[in-house]
């Protein structure tokens, strides 16, 4: 794990018996991307992909994210809030300077999106 929310994140998968990849390289379209977590979801047959923004605040990772977001959406995985898209679901979590990050917060992530 590249952070300690990532880690975070990790146990909470686990602890629940949630199986994951990190990392795992995602082709689509002739490009790929480095989801930090692919975790293929038994109940709805459908692959989520749960990316973990740390760092919002910085200009430059906002606008790397903006493009990695657009990708995304332009290979057919789209938010789970819309719904997901024909290749996955795309589920972010983040954290500022201001608020922090906890594991409480990816438990109700993992309630929402992954268990039900």
């Amino acid at each position: 794990m590249r952070s300690k929310s990532e880690l975070i994140i990790a146990e909470a998968l686990a602890s629940v018996g949630i199986a994951f990849e990190y990392e795992k390289p995602l082709c689509l379209g002739g490009s790929s991307s480095y989801p930090e977590f692919t975790i293929d979801d038994e109940i709805s047959g459908r692959t989520v992909f749960w990316e973990h923004l740390g760092l919002l605040e910085r200009e430059d990772y906002r606008r790397g994210w903006e493009k990695k977001q657009a990708w995304y959406r332009s290979q057919g995985v789209l938010p789970r809030n819309e719904g997901g898209g024909p290749n996955g679901v795309l589920v972010t979590t983040s954290e500022s300077g201001l608020g922090g990050f906890d594991s409480a917060s990816v438990q109700t992530v993992i309630h929402k999106y992954l268990n039900g």
